[in-house]
Parts: structure tokens; C-alpha cells; sequence
């Protein structure tokens, strides 16, 4: 009897220390994920299928580690990982740790314009739920990671009628990841690539109610007018004025975090203006000094080689905004040149 006790109160001292001990590593941040990856198809070859596995699975279980050991950059194997893609995922990891969150990633191999892709593999970056695309080439090397949107939202936008061409559905797509992801790694030079040199772009702040009167934005050559309201400061910036304020507004936060929800795309439907795209989403932004939740509308032109400028970014309140106000392509005089 007093042995049965002394074996029950053993086990019970040593699973109070395993909770204890797991409470503190949980509580501490750290990931403690060893994570697997399978792919189940889409590879036209068993060799880049064992190949992506093994560099993939690696690439999760090192920022694991780095995570864990709050490292302040990462080191790869050139034959893991690409010089350019070390570079990149470098940058990001500058301003936002993250980690895989899953021990199983059982995903297929989807075909890109310059290797494959593995989406849908979820992270938490600084506290908050994401999802990573991971890039590879032929052999099966990493070539590139960005935040992704989710499966849904990307569902979405390619079985949508609203955009005819499949082909720059997927372009659009991944360039709003590209987008999303160069602002959590305050890349100013993919900024500055992607907007045309005479973009227009309002960027709006919620406020306090104010008595202030309302302000009207008018460019030189109306492209567009609409009026502010008491909760929310409308600014038209150019290209150069915005790229300033970003260069700010990086330099003053450590972490920056971006959600893209409910992600809709139209093209324009005048003749001889199909090259031009609308993409309205929402997005939460949420920085170590500011957050909001914004509608955004970008007006995006494809160029000849099939790479998207904007000639637009647009931010409203998604709080205080009624549908009928929202900001779209009818607001805008496009002058094609």
C-alpha cells in the first residue's frame, strides 16, 4: 500500500515538472516544432520530389531553431538554399521572426513561371497566424519564401468570373503576396520597381472626432476628388513623398505584420484599356507604433512583359466606410500612354 503511494506521488512530481517545464518553454515563445514535409503530387520526378522534401523540411526546422535561439540571421547551404533566396529570407527574419507551427505539411507541388511552389504552410510571425509559399527550382533548391494569402482568398480570386485571363489572375495574386511580404521586410527597392513614377496613391489615418473641416483631394489634372470625413485624414502623396513616409515609418518599427482578406478583381472593360486591373481587399495592419483595418484599392496596369505597375493605392477605413463610398476604378480618368 505505502509503495503503491510512493510510485503514485513519483509520477505525479514528475508530470508536475513535465507541465511546468512546458508551460515555460509555451510561455517563452519557444517553437519546439520538428516539422516533415511530404509532397503527395504535382512532381514530375521522384528525384525533385525527395529533393524539395528534404530542403524544405530543413529550411522549416532551421528557422525553428533560429527562433528558439533568437538568432540575429540565418545561414544556408547554397545547395539548400539559393544565394538570392538566403538574401530575401534574411531580410525578412531582419524585422520578423517566425516559425512553422505544424509537425506534418502535407501539401502538393504547384508549377510557377520559373520552378514550383509549396503553399498553404503555416507560421507564426511575432505572435500572429500566417501562411508562407516556399519556392524551388527544378532541383529541387529553395528559391524564394513570401507570406501568402490564405487557400481561401486565393480560391476565390481565381474561380472568380470577374477576371477572364486565368494566367494574370495567378500574376496578380502572386505579386499581392510579393507586395504584402516587401512591406513586413521593409524592402523600399521592390517599392520603388512596382509604382509607376507618376502613381497616385492616398493614404488615409483614422482620427479622433474633430471639428476640423473636411478637405478635398484634387490632383493637377482631376484624376480624382473625393471628400475626407471627421474620422479619417485623406493625404495625396506622390511616389517619392510616399516612399519617404515609408522609409519613416520602417525605420521606426521593428515588426510589421499585414493581413490581406477579402481580395476581389475586376478588369476595366473599356476597349483598349484591358491591360489595367482592379484588386480591392482589406487589410490589417499592425505595427509596433500603429494599427489600423483599411480598405485598399490598387489600380494596376500590365506592362509588356506581364509585370504589374500601379498607378493607384488608395486606403479608406474599413470601420467607418460605407460600400456605396468605397474607392474603385469608376473614380479614376485613366489616361494610357
Amino acid at each position: 500500500m505505502n509503495d503503491s503511494i510512493k510510485l503514485d506521488m513519483k509520477t505525479l512530481i514528475k508530470y508536475t515538472i513535465f507541465f511546468w517545464i512546458t508551460f515555460f518553454i509555451v510561455s517563452n515563445g519557444y517553437a519546439q516544432v520538428t516539422t516533415k514535409v511530404t509532397i503527395a503530387g504535382g512532381y514530375p520526378s521522384a528525384m525533385l520530389k525527395n529533393s524539395a522534401e528534404k530542403n524544405i523540411s530543413a529550411l522549416l526546422n532551421a528557422l525553428s531553431k533560429a527562433y528558439d535561439e533568437n538568432e540575429s540571421s540565418l545561414v544556408f547551404k547554397p545547395a539548400m538554399v539559393s544565394e538570392k533566396a538566403s538574401e530575401s529570407i534574411n531580410d525578412i527574419w531582419l524585422s520578423t521572426h517566425f516559425y512553422c507551427t505544424q509537425p506534418d505539411i502535407r501539401e502538393i507541388l504547384i508549377k510557377s513561371s520559373d520552378g514550383y511552389q509549396v503553399r498553404n504552410i503555416p507560421v507564426s510571425a511575432d505572435g500572429e497566424e500566417q501562411e508562407i509559399v516556399v519556392e524551388v527550382n527544378k532541383k529541387g533548391v529553395i528559391t524564394d519564401l513570401y507570406f501568402s494569402l490564405n487557400l481561401h482568398q486565393y480560391q476565390n480570386v481565381m474561380t472568380s468570373n470577374g477576371v477572364v485571363d486565368k494566367t494574370r489572375r495567378e500574376i496578380i495574386l502572386n505579386f499581392m503576396e510579393m507586395l504584402k511580404t516587401a512591406y513586413m521586410r521593409k524592402d523600399l527597392k521592390f517599392m520603388d520597381d512596382v509604382f509607376s513614377e507618376k502613381a497616385l496613391i492616398i493614404v488615409g489615418k483614422t482620427i479622433q472626432k474633430t471639428d476640423t473641416p473636411a478637405l478635398t483631394l484634387n490632383s493637377n489634372k482631376e484624376t480624382f476628388a473625393r471628400q475626407t470625413s471627421d474620422q479619417t485624414i485623406y493625404t495625396k502623396l506622390t511616389k517619392q513623398e510616399y516612399l519617404n513616409r515609408l522609409k519613416t515609418v520602417f525605420s521606426n518599427n521593428k515588426s510589421i505584420q499585414l493581413k490581406f482578406e477579402d481580395i476581389e478583381v475586376e478588369r476595366h472593360l473599356k476597349k483598349g484599356y484591358e491591360s489595367f486591373y482592379g484588386v480591392h481587399l482589406k487589410q490589417h495592419w499592425k505595427s509596433d507604433a500603429y494599427k489600423d483595418y483599411g480598405l485598399l484599392f490598387f489600380l494596376i496596369q500590365f506592362r509588356e512583359n506581364d509585370h504589374p505597375l500601379i498607378w493607384v493605392r488608395t486606403w479608406q477605413d474599413a470601420t467607418t466606410t460605407d460600400k456605396s463610398d468605397e474607392i474603385g476604378m469608376g473614380d479614376f480618368r485613366i489616361r494610357p500612354e
